[in-house]
């Protein structure tokens, strides 16, 4: 393989030196999201702040609508598939954790 000349190799001194400086910010950005979970919560900005830079979007806020969502009616599907998916009664739930009868 035939070298470049040297005016021609600055693009890739470019090209390497800006690999490597994303490499450092996403490490950045795991050893942020660790460090926030071990409990110091002042690393959440930093985090967010880090994430900007590398390009992800903000984060959406409560306060983007205007206008409130309107109240589900009481007899909507939404209530009925939540009412349908907790158990009824007590009896259900312990009936899951008896022994079997004969045993």
């Amino acid at each position: 393989m035939k070298s470049l000349p040297r005016q021609a190799r600055w693009p890739l001194h470019v090209l390497r030196a800006s690999a490597a400086l994303l490499l450092l910010d996403t490490l950045l950005q795991a050893a942020l999201a660790g460090l926030f979970v071990t409990g110091d919560l002042d690393l959440l900005a930093w985090h967010a702040a880090n994430a900007e830079l590398l390009g992800a979007p903000p984060p959406a806020t409560a306060s983007v609508s205007s206008t409130p969502p309107a109240p589900a009616a009481a007899g909507s599907a939404s209530t009925a598939t939540a009412a349908a998916t907790r158990p009824s009664s007590r009896s259900a739930e312990t009936a899951a954790c008896s022994p079997r009868p004969g045993r």
